[in-house]
């Protein structure tokens, strides 16, 4: 009698009838019911699920779940129903198997440290230390300032004691963190050393193009300092001394005087980076003093007079080649200043009064009054914006009004937005409506795409029609060039007519066109 085999979860995997050995169903043999000599076969079943089904080629008729051990790689593996995985293989001790696969882990348990075996050899995967020695590493870190605000850092660590921390930021420590009881309470942007911890080199070098800045308070021992052309600053009975307040040096609160008045404090290829001082001053109020090469002010910083209308920025016969600024303000808008000579725009350059005034005569805020205005371009700024044209205009003897696009469109209220070259009669919910019969004679025109001129513009809720010249048009069937153009049955589309009833004509077409299918022709206005 036939029985059925289910997997664990309750799927059927087969049905086994009397007398037979299934070996489609799976990996190993199926024995049915009344199978004679079946001893052999369930060993050989026994035998390869002990061994994992080991071999390099993999077995078939596999299941979900099923192992198999790949002597190519010495790895098992578990079939996930669609494909062979890895099974991880690890081990511990203070060396690595022999025949270790590529992806073992081992657990090093003498220096409590993780291995991953490479292709050739294992590779350290962590944690870095010294033998016989405390933690000895880089440990990325989210340190917390005084606000709970995370701040990502480096903390260096050398036989389990924190010597300095790594940021790019500058923040004042939280006092629950653990650089903060080692003494660090606040982080600089750069490298910040525990207390205690110092930086020893012969000979210490800033990059190349690079500028070189100290910031921190520094000592320099009685038998060490800091050579200036020359001349060493820190010895004994100096009192040289570099603070982070303001990155001030103090010479016993002193001054530094030249020898001479033709000494130079830095050189041309040995200059200082910064240079902090409340006042440069060239000894009297009739000597000059010069400023050579390029300088910059910073986003927070100014130059202003020290009283009032009071200072001159250049003179009559030193004036200055060009200014480059975005903004001449006299103070405040119930100011005034002076502009005075004349004065021309360069090429390309324009003088903007959108927010202000331009002043000739008797002109009002924000206009310009003259006698004649001579231009190449008068723009309302954009394409999207509107501009207006007051008062009476015409044109002088052979002067000429000319327009890029190629028609005179109106607006007349619609019952929706339509596309440009649509066809639109007069009816609808308003005035005017897409077109939907052959030859009806309420046609009203064709939607323009890019029109010269537009009369009625303020209308709301409207489409502007072509009254004259030629338009983009949504056309089918056998169309030629010369053709009359009539509405279709086809919504919002024109075809041709070959005798146009009277009030039908919308307009005559330019090209030829023939397609069943909908598309676009250039047509020249017409009614009629």
């Amino acid at each position: 009698m036939p029985y059925t085999l289910r997997k664990y979860d309750g799927t059927v995997l087969t049905t086994l009838e009397d007398g037979v050995v299934d070996s489609a169903s799976s990996s190993i043999y199926l024995i049915g019911k009344d199978v004679t000599n079946y001893g052999t076969t369930q060993n050989d079943n026994f035998l390869w699920l002990v061994e994992n089904f080991a071999g390099t080629i993999e077995p078939q008729n596999k299941v979900q779940g099923q192992i198999w051990f790949d002597k190519g790689s010495l790895q098992p593996k578990i079939y996930d129903g669609y494909e062979w995985r890895n099974l991880s293989l690890s081990s511990t001790g203070a060396s690595g198997a022999t025949n270790a696969a590529i992806g073992e882990l081992r657990f090093d348990t003498e220096t409590e440290q993780l291995y991953a075996k490479g292709a050739s050899a294992e590779v350290l995967i962590g944690p870095e230390k010294v033998r016989g020695f405390g933690t000895t590493r880089l440990v990325s870190l989210k340190i917390l300032d005084t606000v709970s605000v995370g701040h990502a850092c480096i903390v260096m660590y050398a036989d389990a004691e924190i010597i300095g921390v790594i940021s790019n930021d500058e923040f004042d420590v939280k006092n629950t963190e653990a650089i903060y009881a080692s003494g660090i309470t606040h982080v600089g942007r750069g490298l910040t050393f525990t207390p205690g911890f110092n930086l020893t080199s012969d000979k210490a070098y800033a990059v190349v193009s690079e500028n070189e800045i100290i910031t921190g308070n520094w000592t320099f021992t009685s038998t060490n300092g800091v050579s200036i052309g020359g001349t060493v600053l820190g010895k004994s009975g100096v009192n040289f001394v570099v603070s982070n307040e303001g990155a001030e040096v103090q010479f016993n609160a002193t001054t530094i005087s030249p020898v001479g008045s033709s000494t130079t404090l830095g050189t041309q290829s040995k200059k200082f980076t910064k240079v902090y001082t409340s006042e440069v001053n060239a000894g009297s109020s009739i000597s000059d003093i010069s400023l050579v090469g390029q300088f910059s002010l910073n986003s927070s910083s100014q130059i202003y007079p020290a009283t009032d209308n009071s200072i001159l920025f250049g003179k009559a016969n030193a004036r200055w080649g060009t200014v480059f600024t975005t903004g001449l303000n006299a103070g405040s808008v119930s100011s005034s200043g002076t502009i005075t000579g004349n004065w021309t725009l360069g090429a390309g350059s324009s003088f903007d009064v959108s927010n202000g005034s331009f002043v000739s005569g008797n002109a009002s805020v924000g206009e310009l009054s003259t006698n004649k205005l001579v231009t190449r371009l008068i723009s309302s700024g954009s394409t999207s914006t509107t501009g207006l044209i007051e008062g009476d205009w015409s044109l002088t003897a052979n002067s000429k009004l000319r327009s890029t696009y190629a028609d005179i469109a109106e607006k007349y209220a619609s019952d929706k937005d339509y596309d440009p070259g649509t066809v639109v009669v007069f009816g609808g919910v308003s005035e005017v409506t897409a077109s939907s019969k052959f030859e009806d004679s309420a046609v009203a025109g064709i939607v323009t795409t890019n029109p010269a001129q537009i009369l009625n513009d303020g209308l709301k809720e409207s489409v502007a029609i072509a009254l004259v010249g030629r338009v983009p048009c949504k056309v089918v069937g056998n169309i030629k060039k010369g053709d009359l153009l009539v509405t279709s049955d086809v919504r919002g589309v024109a075809t041709s007519s070959k005798s146009a009833k009277a009030g039908t004509l919308l307009g005559k077409a330019m090209e030829n066109y023939s397609s069943d299918k909908i598309g676009t022709i250039e047509v020249m206005v017409l009614r009629g």
